[in-house]
C-alpha cells in the first residue's frame, strides 16, 4: 500500500520514473492503479523518442479505463510527435 500512495506522488509531481518502479514494487494493482502505471510508461518512452512502444503503453491504458479521456489524449501527442520527427526531424546547433 505504502508504493501505491508514493507512486500517486510522484505521479502528481510529474516524477514519472520514479512513479513507474513504485507501481513496480506495489505488486498486485487495482485498475486506476494499472491505468497510471501504464501512463507514465508510456510517458517514459514517448521522452526517449520511442513512439511504437509508447503508443501501445498508452492504448492500454484507454483499453482498461475507456471512459478516462487522458488515454486517448497521450496517444494523439505520441501520433503526433511520431510524425513530426519523421517527417520534420528537429536540428539542435
Amino acid at each position: 500500500m505504502f508504493y501505491l500512495f508514493k507512486a500517486y506522488g510522484c505521479l502528481v509531481k510529474h516524477q514519472f520514473e520514479a512513479a513507474f518502479i513504485c507501481y513496480e514494487k506495489a505488486g498486485k494493482l487495482d485498475e486506476l492503479a494499472t491505468f497510471n502505471k501504464y501512463i507514465c510508461e508510456g510517458i517514459l518512452k514517448l521522452k526517449a523518442k520511442e513512439y511504437n512502444q509508447a503508443l501501445r503503453s498508452f492504448s492500454m491504458a484507454s483499453i482498461l479505463l475507456p471512459n478516462n479521456k487522458n488515454g486517448y489524449l497521450y496517444q494523439a501527442i505520441a501520433h503526433v510527435a511520431s510524425y513530426l520527427t519523421t517527417k520534420y526531424p528537429l536540428v539542435f546547433y
